[in-house]
């Protein structure tokens, strides 16, 4: 309750109720890491819902002073002392719970008035009581963002869509032939009246016109598509005697997925792929049989049902099966095998409509989401020494982890990477600026993450774990993933594109003319060199990159584990002597006409840190692409380029003055969505087209884009595909700052591909986004060029340095280990100066320690820094 004083400034001018759109930071401060676990603990606004640190920086007394906002509620967590005289009860499969904070915390709030310097105050005052009940009872921002990033991992097909929409539209017409009964029985018996009473008075005369005798119209007809997928389900409640206990076909009593066709339960595959000690969900896969020999294509995990919750649906009609091993192939994208986490909002109703009770029931086992993230926590690396002790634990400045907040790995590892770069820590390692809303500030949130990772006020031992806790830095990440198809979810990505996506939110921010931009550090020039096989005329072009794309020879060794596959070592020179060499490429010269020309790329200048990104990528089917694990030698952590510097245009040549122009492109539509359109009866040039403008990804986009466009008065003719030979042809610059400034708040990246989708045609680019296209297939090339210009372009003016000898040293790395980019562990390693010598050192989410297993992080190397010496 406090002490009873009552602040003068409890008044409605200085609080606010927060509603259902108000942002609640009361975890952490939003301009550093210090949280509600800090014994001075955290203020939050009661006016805005700041969160404020009372630390060395006092941001909490800097919002007061910048806003006006007199009262705050602080919070404070202190650990409980656990003490237990027995050992703790086993956990029950009847319901999962995940340890909450009042299991871990006691929690102490204050209420202060920084006006009147005041602290515990009286908090029940009729005006302040429900503020602060609310403000602890409502989602913190963390929470809101969490459920956002999920939402966008859920996917929904069309196979489930049209199931429930089906479904429902005959339960409509259900009740709407009752109502239709009903009102029919009555003007039936009112017409009889009236008639009875007019035969009284004229006999044969009914007095009531034929028209109004009929009150309905007949119910409309179901669609094709909407009644093939409802006529398989069974009618009723035939879910009520459905055997939910254990698998129809066998013993199996987990993993049971029930059938949304007729109820029948299986089992599901076997996940632990026969290890005995593996905790993942085993079963006989008599859920597939029973999909595949019925055609019964939608089933629903059982343990995953509850209210509140977002149940796990498969599609087996979604997912492409291995006819080598049965089991569903992986998308190449993802990860994880196609139909995954197909989702409906109204999937519940569907169930209670023919006969589960839900009232009652609870989720019993790990989601698909959760049981992903538990998988790439076990593509993990050694924490332990050759004498199998735990790696050396470092502490202090620079040697801060990152939490891993579900699939964020790849994140934490590049962060670590970049903050390591001097560049990067002069520009953000700064007192955070004052300004509205610094949660949503990416300049403020760059600079919190640099004090977090650099000043070492956060690197200390948990008390239960020799590691740190590490910070969690989910205001960072909400704002670089904002709107993005991608980073916005929680599924694992590339971290390498997370990098590039990274500095493009750095470059466009304002950089004080002293500091500059950080990312320039990366830049460089690419010379390319094209010779005409006709006619010998050259053309030199020169890129600005800021990465280095090589690909790594893929040669197996022999092994004697026939499960284990062994990969010949791969010096990075020989990578780089394949980048830099001659090859055969396919252009019309605009000089004679011919067809073939020679290319080669070397630099023009060098950068001060150069990014080499290993592509250890081999093709195992038409569409199968897994990533191995090939070590790439450096010699002595080093690398010397003077050999890659171009030479230039040389006397003598005969310079070729108009590009070469690329072949005509084609388009391959999405075989499965478009069969599935000619079924329904559309024709076949529209359903191409409603495929190209779509994003070339599924069925119901392509069909409700013919729908919107078919009073087009072009939508007959042939498609006509613009040729461009890269991004810079048809991403006009011009357009996409033009989209940018419309202040649609609209992303980047999205628009560009955009851009790039319809030709450069910035208007189109403009009508595809509003008609809520997210161009989620088009590729952009890779790595991105920053400009491209004519070869006469003055070296001094190009970034980076020519200057010779170029040398370079190898100053951290972002490893993986899984299957493909998109799945599996990231981690990072970097050379710190500990104890007066040079060491790796691992940063493992988490985990900071010694670097103990060189071979590892060689096989496992994707992004490289280099920094020029």
């Amino acid at each position: 309750m406090g002490s009873g004083r009552v602040c003068p400034h409890a008044e409605k001018g200085n609080i606010k109720t927060p509603t259902a759109d108000d942002s609640i930071y009361r975890e952490d401060c939003t301009q550093c890491f210090d949280s509600i676990d800090e014994s001075a603990g955290l203020d939050v606004c009661l006016k805005c819902f700041n969160g404020g640190c009372n630390g060395i920086y006092k941001h909490a007394q800097a919002h007061y002073t910048s806003s006006g906002h007199p009262l705050v509620l602080n919070i404070r967590h202190v650990r409980k002392q656990v003490v237990r005289d027995e050992p703790p009860p086993k956990m029950s499969k009847l319901q999962i719970d995940a340890e909450t904070d009042a299991d871990r915390y006691d929690t102490f709030l204050t209420l202060n008035c920084r006006a009147c310097n005041e602290t515990d105050l009286d908090k029940s005052n009729a005006l302040v009581e429900p503020v602060i009940t609310e403000i602890m009872k409502a989602a913190t921002w963390a929470e809101k963002e969490a459920v956002k990033a999920w939402s966008h991992t859920v996917s929904q097909c069309e196979h489930i869509t049209m199931l429930i929409s089906a479904d429902e539209h005959v339960e409509d017409k259900k009740k709407k032939d009752e109502e239709d009964k009903k009102k029919n029985r009555e003007a039936f018996e009112k017409n009889q009246a009236v008639r009875a009473d007019n035969d009284a008075e004229a006999p044969g005369d009914s007095g009531v016109p034929d028209q109004e005798r009929m009150v309905i119209d007949t119910p409309k007809e179901i669609s094709a598509p909407e009644r093939a997928a409802f006529l398989q389900v069974k009618e009723g409640k035939f879910l009520e005697s459905a055997n939910l206990t254990n698998c129809s076909q066998c013993e199996f009593t987990e993993n049971l997925w029930l059938c949304l066709t007729c109820g029948n339960v299986g089992c599901g595959r076997d996940q632990s792929y026969g290890d005995p000690t593996s905790t993942a969900p085993k079963g006989n896969s008599h859920a597939m049989a029973h999909a595949h020999g019925e055609e019964h294509h939608l089933t629903v995990k059982l343990g995953s049902l509850a209210r509140g919750e977002t149940a796990d649906v498969w599609c087996y009609a979604c997912a492409d099966i291995d006819g080598k091993t049965g089991l569903p192939e992986i998308d190449p994208k993802t990860g994880r095998p196609y139909g995954l986490e197909t989702k409906h909002k109204d999937l519940f109703n569907f169930l209670e409509r023919h006969g589960l009770d839900m009232t009652e029931r609870k989720k019993t086992e790990k989601s698909l989401e959760e049981q992903q993230i538990e998988l790439n926590k076990k593509w993990n690396f050694s924490m332990t020494n050759e004498d199998g002790k735990e790696a050396t634990p470092l502490f202090g400045p620079g040697l801060t982890g990152l939490n891993n907040m579900g699939n964020t790995c790849y994140l934490a590892s590049i962060l670590q990477c970049l903050f390591d770069i001097p560049a990067f820590q002069k520009r953000f390692n700064l007192p955070a600026a004052q300004v509205p809303k610094p949660a949503e500030d990416l300049e403020t949130q760059l600079r919190k993450m640099a004090d977090g990772l650099l000043s070492g006020r956060y690197s200390k031992p948990e008390p239960s774990s020799i590691y740190q806790k590490g910070l969690t830095p989910a205001m960072f990440k909400h704002l670089i993933g904002r709107d993005h198809e991608e980073f916005s979810t929680t599924r694992q990505q590339d971290a390498y594109e997370l990098m590039q996506h990274l500095l493009d939110k750095i470059t466009t921010l304002s950089h004080p003319s002293e500091l500059g931009n950080p990312a320039q550090v990366f830049r460089f020039a690419m010379e390319q060199r094209l010779q005409c096989r006709g006619c010998n005329k050259v053309r030199y072009t020169t890129e600005i990159h800021e990465s280095l794309l090589v690909n790594v020879p893929v040669e197996r060794l022999p092994s004697e584990d026939p499960k284990k596959q062994n990969y010949k070592p791969v010096p990075l020179k020989q990578c780089l002597d394949i980048l830099t060499a001659p090859e055969e490429v396919q252009l019309t010269c605009s000089s004679c006409g011919s067809d073939g020309f020679t290319k080669r790329q070397q630099f023009k200048t060098f950068p001060e840190v150069l990014v080499v990104v290993a592509r250890k990528i081999i093709q195992e089917g038409p569409a199968d692409f897994v990533k191995v694990d090939v070590p790439v030698i450096i010699d002595g952590d080093a690398l010397a380029l003077d050999e890659y510097l171009s030479a230039g245009q040389q006397p003598g040549e005969d310079p070729l003055l108009d590009a070469p122009a690329p072949k005509a492109p084609t388009f391959e539509p999405n075989t499965a969505a478009l069969n599935l359109l000619l079924g329904m009866g559309f024709a076949e040039g529209r359903a191409v087209k409603g495929l190209f403008h779509t994003g070339n990804s599924d069925s119901v986009s392509a069909m409700n884009w013919v729908f919107d466009h078919a009073d087009d008065p072009d939508i007959d003719d042939p498609l006509i595909l613009s040729p461009a030979s890269n991004e810079d042809d048809v991403v006009k610059e011009e357009g996409v700052q033009f989209l940018l400034d419309m202040g649609m708040g609209w992303d980047e990246m999205l628009i560009r591909k955009a851009i790039f989708k319809h030709g450069g045609d910035a208007q189109a680019a403009f009508h595809g986004i509003m008609e809520g296209n997210t161009y989620e297939h088009v590729k952009l090339p890779a790595p991105k060029t920053i400009k491209a210009s004519p070869n006469d372009e003055a070296v001094e003016n190009l970034p980076g340095s020519s200057e010779l000898p170029a040398k370079f040293e190898l100053q951290s790395i972002a490893c993986h280990k899984g299957s493909s980019i998109h799945v599996g562990h990231y981690v990072a390693f970097i050379r710190k100066e500990i104890d007066g010598k040079m060491q790796w050192v691992l940063f493992n989410d988490e985990k900071v320690a010694v670097g103990v297993d060189a071979e590892e992080m060689k096989k496992s190397a994707y992004v490289y820094f280099f920094k020029r010496v």
